[in-house]
């Protein structure tokens, strides 16, 4: 199961042409924004708010579109979006955590579930009244608890929980003390992996406990005339306490993108032009793999996403190599080898390498990988369960494949000892998981470029027989049994 999440959005309420939206593919729609409920209903939040949040909401149903993050009482708010897809049941809880207080929901107030957060400005220097000298971010534990019961009881229903929250600093692609305490809570509550949006920044992802944390989705599809002179938010947005500049208590941020780039109703900064959309592979389990698919905001305020060519042309020029090179693929003669060789051969040409295809016989072939080879060179290896003993077997110095080939760093060689006399399950999986990191990103011995999957029959009777077991798992063929 693929899930695709973007950040920060276009209010949506009084869709003129609900056709657009049903066609994107939207499933799960997030309330939890700061400006949840048009600004001039805060006024009287238990009458116009109300209304036009029930009435969003009602669209988004009938749409087909599950809501998380508001509703008509912090109740409504607090209750996760349900999907399910291929039998994976995933629940998406999402919360505010920036406030303003008029957005949030309340037993008898409809708004977003929140997550309180106070923000402490101290001057320790002999200049009373003088810049802050430190600021602290304090997470309000009663909130936070409530986050992670809600996580809880959605896991008890749900093989993946999936959070949101609405935190950040605008403009500024940091990470605060509360934003890193509000994410790593949710992972340990039991979330597989949390989002976060407000900042209109690409902020950066972490990997916490084996699970992704996007600080900051930075802009998608992000249109707004609210920067205007003459917005209706103007005057509001205008208020500031701290009218000396030796007084305010932080960095303002000035809009500069709609000006600057002369795109309409995009007034965000040139930076924020380059965004992201989290990619993330599921399972029963959990998580997969997480990803990203790079993007840029063009000139019609519109994301586009940007094509590994075209960051592959960089990075070639980077490397001293402005106008390509050329090279060779050696392969086999059978035709589906041939076709994945051909393959590789046009995506290569799109960033400026010019690949020759050489085919050669079998004997030719055994001689290029018990040997050495100009190049690159395709080789098809069966994902065998257990890595510690596969690999060596191509890779290590010793071996009689692709051992004079390629290089034996030092600490590939250790880990084919380390995977190998691991004393548990466990250990075996994290060191055979430090292997392929070693083996395929860190010194790109091999460079994995497809699946192929065939199949098997066996009898359903016939258990632990290591058919169709994932990569960094052992097994060996005293675990075969009948089942009786």
């Amino acid at each position: 199961m693929g899930i695709q999440t973007v950040g920060g959005g276009m209010n949506i309420h009084e869709a003129r042409k609900p056709a657009s939206i049903e066609k994107n593919g939207l499933r799960v729609a997030c309330l939890q924004y700061n400006t949840i409920g048009p600004r001039e209903s805060w006024a009287s939040p238990l009458k116009a708010g109300s209304a036009f949040i029930e009435d969003t909401i009602n669209k988004l149903r009938e749409l087909g579109i599950r809501t998380a993050g508001g509703g008509m009482n912090i109740c409504e708010a607090r209750q996760p979006a349900r999907l399910e897809k291929n039998r994976i049941r995933t629940a998406f809880l999402q919360y505010n955590a920036v406030g303003p207080r008029e957005s949030w929901a309340f037993p008898l107030k409809a708004g977003s579930a929140f997550i309180r957060v106070e923000t402490h400005y101290v001057n320790d220097k002999a200049n009373p009244g003088g810049l802050p000298s430190s600021i602290y971010t304090v997470v309000d534990p009663a909130t936070l608890h409530d986050m992670e019961q809600d996580i809880r009881q959605a896991k008890l229903t749900s093989d993946i929980v999936i959070v949101g929250v609405h935190m950040g600093l605008l403009g500024a692609p940091v990470i605060l003390q509360y934003q890193t305490e509000i994410s790593r809570r949710a992972i340990d509550a039991g979330a597989e992996m949390v989002l976060a949006c407000h900042a209109h920044a690409l902020v950066g992802i972490e990997m916490y406990k084996g699970k992704p944390i996007y600080h900051g989705l930075g802009n998608f599809v992000t249109v707004t005339n609210a920067f205007a002179p003459d917005s209706p938010n103007s005057v509001q947005r205008a208020y500031q306490p701290f009218h000396a500049l030796s007084t305010i208590p932080y960095l303002p941020v000035k809009p500069s993108g709609g000006l600057k780039t002369g795109i309409p109703y995009y007034p965000f900064s040139e930076e924020s032009r380059n965004t992201i959309i989290a990619k993330c592979i599921l399972n029963k389990e959990g998580l997969l793999e997480a990803r990203f698919i790079p993007c840029f905001i063009n000139d019609q305020a519109q994301p586009v996403p940007v094509r590994r060519d075209q960051g592959g042309q960089q990075v070639l020029a980077e490397a001293g190599y402005p106008n390509g090179f050329e090279t060779t693929i050696t392969t086999t003669t059978s035709p589906e080898d041939v076709a994945i060789s051909t393959a590789i051969q046009a995506y290569l040409e799109q960033v400026g390498i010019k690949a020759k295809v050489n085919q050669v016989d079998g004997g030719g072939y055994t001689q290029a990988i018990t040997s050495t080879w100009d190049g690159l060179i395709l080789f098809l290896a069966r994902a065998d369960a257990d890595l510690g003993t596969v690999m060596p077997r191509y890779l290590a110095q010793s071996a009689t494949l692709f051992s004079k080939g390629i290089i034996h760093p030092d600490n590939v060689e250790r880990l084919f000892k380390d995977v190998a006399a691991a004393p548990d399950e466990a250990g075996k999986k994290q060191r055979a998981c430090e292997l392929q990191r070693a083996v395929f990103e860190e010194h790109a011995l091999f460079t994995p470029l497809y699946v192929s999957m065939q199949q098997a029959v066996k009898q359903p009777y016939v258990v632990n027989d290591g058919i169709n077991v994932a990569n960094a798992t052992s097994w060996t063929p005293e675990e075969v049994r009948i089942q009786k």
